[in-house]
């Protein structure tokens, strides 16, 4: 269950002093690997990446425990160089176009977590605030949650195209959304996007079925789900230093 955050603003401290409760008031959501349940695709993309270089791949196993945001430092540990000139020489550039192939022709293999829409119902229905921060590309983003009607549910609240640290992004959209930090939930499978929540006060939580493997996620926060139904026991309202 959650905890109460070490650093809360006076008004907040003084609310729940009064009421003995904590409760979040908004959810924020990482895209691909945690609403978007697409951990095959990506890792697919990986190993074509590797065939095209001749490079043997690693497993999906090495894959979930290495990646980080800064994907090539990945790729450089398993073959790959960053020397110009080089036979294997590649750049995050070079690698994208191979993913952005990859995935135009097998990204309909990859589809929202079956409980997603669900989730949503509920906490909206329970007056949670929802968003969205990814770093995928904005007008995929969009026309993915368009299209299957999920849109709704966040009130324009969707930003994509977030490349390296996501706490800047992370704090305007709390403050888009007219809650604080502390107030707020973050949901990522990746060690970068967890961690930054957790530097701004946010309640980070790990989607160990992503990207980034249980154990590692375990090592930011002590909130790892594997299903997004295991959010809503965040949402209840339960006396301060509830386990």
């Amino acid at each position: 269950m959650t905890k109460a955050p070490s650093m809360i603003p006076w008004p907040r401290l003084l609310e729940i002093v009064k009421t003995g409760w904590f409760m979040l008031r908004a959810v924020i959501f990482d895209y691909n690997g945690t609403l978007l349940d697409d951990l095959s695709v990506a890792y697919g993309s990986v190993v074509e990446i590797f065939r095209v270089y001749n490079i043997r791949p690693p497993t999906l196993d090495q894959y979930r425990q290495e990646i980080t945001a800064d994907f090539m430092k990945f790729y450089y540990r398993h073959g790959f160089s960053d020397q110009p000139g080089n036979p294997l020489y590649a750049n995050a550039a070079d690698l994208n176009v191979i993913r952005k192939a990859y995935y135009k022709q097998h990204g309909h293999l990859a589809d929202f977590r079956p409980d997603a829409e669900g989730v949503f119902q509920e906490l909206v229905s329970r007056n949670i605030r929802l968003a969205i921060v990814s770093a995928e590309i904005s007008s995929v983003l969009l026309e993915r949650l368009e299209f299957t009607g999920l849109a709704k549910y966040f009130n324009g609240n969707m930003k994509g195209s977030v490349w390296g640290d996501k706490a800047p992004a992370l704090f305007e959209t709390a403050q888009r959304l007219g809650v604080v930090c502390e107030d707020t939930a973050y949901v990522d499978d990746s060690l970068d996007g967890t961690g930054a929540a957790k530097r701004l006060g946010m309640t980070a939580i790990g989607m160990g079925s992503g990207y980034c493997s249980p154990e590692r996620l375990l090592l930011v926060t002590p909130y790892v789900i594997n299903a997004l139904t295991e959010l809503l026991r965040f949402t209840e309202i339960e006396p301060l230093g509830a386990s």
